[in-house]
C-alpha cells in the first residue's frame, strides 16, 4: 500500500522550494506609517480627524533584520520622494512635521474629552450609592466640577453629534477643525501651503488654552469633591483617560468627507 512519494505527509509532490536570495521577484513591503492618534468611543468627525499616523518623510533609515538565533543585521535604506511628484525631500519633511503636530494635538484634545467623561462616569456612579446629607454635600461640589469641565468638553468636541450627518447641523469644534487640516494635507505630496499654517497657528493656541483650563479646573475643584467623599467614607475620584462603563451600542467611529 502505498509508499507514495517524498513530499509532505507522504502524499507525493515535491517539497516547497527554498526562497533564494537571488535578485528578482523577492520583495518586502516596508510601511513608513507612524502610529495613529488617540480617539474615543463613537466619535464623529467631518472632513478628516487628523488621527491617521503620518507617513514617514523621505530620507535615510536603518533597517534591522532578525531571523531565528542569527545575529541581528542592519542596513541603510534610502527613501526617496514619489517619482511623479515635484515635491522635494525638504517639502515632504515639512509635511510630516505638521501632520505629526496635528495628530498629537488632536490626541491631546481627545484625551481631555476622555478625562472629562471618565470623571463624569465616576461621579454618576457615586450618586447612586450616597444618600442623605452626604449625597447633598457631594452633589453640590460635583455639580460645580462637572458643569465647568463640560464647557471645556463642548469646546473641544461637538457633543451633539449622534449620527454621521449631524455635523451638517452642528458646527464642528476644535478637535475636528484642527483634524480637518490633516485631511487636506494628505491629498497630495507637497509642502503644506501657507493657509494650512495660518489655520494651525490660529486654532492650536485656542485648543491649548482649553487644555490648560481643564487642568486647572480639575486641580482646583476635584479636591473639594474628594473631601466630601472622604467624609462619607468613600475613596477619591481619580481622573484618567480610561473609558469606563459599557460602550454604547452605536455605529462605528466615522469620518465623513464632503
Amino acid at each position: 500500500r502505498g509508499g507514495g512519494g517524498g513530499g509532505r505527509g507522504g502524499f507525493g509532490g515535491a517539497p516547497p522550494a527554498k526562497v533564494t536570495t537571488d535578485e528578482g521577484l523577492n520583495t518586502y513591503s516596508l510601511s513608513l506609517r507612524y502610529p495613529d492618534g488617540v480617539n474615543f468611543r463613537n466619535a464623529i468627525y467631518w472632513a478628516g480627524n487628523g488621527l491617521n499616523g503620518p507617513m514617514g518623510a523621505p530620507g535615510t533609515y536603518t533597517v534591522r533584520f532578525s531571523a531565528g538565533v542569527n545575529p541581528v543585521q542592519t542596513a541603510p535604506v534610502k527613501v526617496v520622494p514619489p517619482p511623479r511628484s515635484t515635491a522635494t525631500e525638504a517639502d515632504l519633511v515639512e509635511k510630516f512635521k505638521l501632520l505629526t503636530k496635528i495628530r498629537d494635538t488632536v490626541s491631546a484634545a481627545n484625551n481631555a474629552v476622555r478625562t472629562v467623561r471618565n470623571v463624569r462616569y465616576q461621579v454618576d456612579s457615586l450618586r447612586k450609592v450616597l444618600t442623605g446629607e452626604q449625597k447633598a454635600a457631594f452633589e453640590k461640589e460635583a455639580n460645580i466640577l462637572m458643569d465647568s469641565t463640560k464647557k471645556v468638553e463642548e469646546i473641544l468636541y461637538q457633543t451633539k453629534n449622534e449620527a454621521g450627518q449631524d455635523p451638517l447641523n452642528f458646527p464642528i469644534k476644535l478637535n475636528n477643525q484642527i483634524g480637518a487640516i490633516s485631511g487636506f494635507l494628505q491629498n497630495a505630496d507637497r509642502r503644506p501651503p501657507p493657509q494650512a499654517y495660518e489655520v494651525w497657528n490660529t486654532l492650536a493656541p485656542q485648543l491649548n488654552t482649553e487644555l490648560i483650563r481643564l487642568k486647572k479646573q480639575i486641580a482646583l475643584l476635584l479636591p473639594r469633591v474628594n473631601a466630601t467623599l472622604k467624609a462619607a467614607g468613600k475613596g477619591p475620584i481619580v481622573p484618567s483617560t480610561d473609558e469606563l462603563g459599557q460602550a454604547p451600542r452605536q455605529g462605528p467611529q466615522a469620518t465623513f468627507i464632503p
